[in-house]
């Protein structure tokens, strides 16, 4: 079976408050490496912190949905003032459905946002819609990645 992601975008700050509302999306599952921050990266940009900000005050819900370890993502969710999960095994689907079960949310109205195969495979494996953002590098000054050239199919 084949993958493509729902959508493909630069940077998850052209996901505004209008996109969300124009495709029924109440609750964005995050990547944190590469989609809300550079790899290894200790802060966010400011046009990450600003746009974080907007979404929750439009009312909505915002998780992380990280392989990485718990301690790193914990640091990085309150940072944003959002919940996270950790250590979510993508692309298994199962740190997915445990964000929606514990924020209550169903995947009509929950999409997966991320820079690589492991998050599009995971948000398809659970039913849901997905968005796959060019990776953000530290010598990027906008907050966004660089590469909008591409849009892949992987094998599942």
């Amino acid at each position: 079976m084949k993958v493509k992601s729902d959508f493909r975008v630069r940077c998850v700050t052209e996901l505004d408050v209008q996109w969300c509302k124009d495709n029924c999306v109440e609750f964005l599952l995050l990547d944190l490496d590469g989609t809300l921050r550079a790899e290894n990266a200790k802060e966010f940009k400011k046009k990450i912190v600003c746009w974080v900000q907007c979404l929750k005050e439009a009312g909505i819900q915002l998780c992380i949905v990280s392989n990485a370890k718990r301690k790193k993502v914990k640091k990085a969710a309150k940072m944003l003032d959002i919940p996270y999960i950790a250590d979510a095994e993508k692309p298994s689907s199962l740190g997915i459905k445990e964000a929606m079960t514990s924020w209550n949310y169903n995947p009509d109205t929950t999409i997966m946002i991320g820079d690589s195969k492991c998050d599009i495979v995971s948000g398809f494996c659970a039913g849901l819609r997905t968005v796959l953002v060019d990776e953000i590098v530290d010598k990027c000054e906008c907050g966004c990645g660089e590469d909008y050239s591409h849009h892949e199919w992987w094998e599942i």
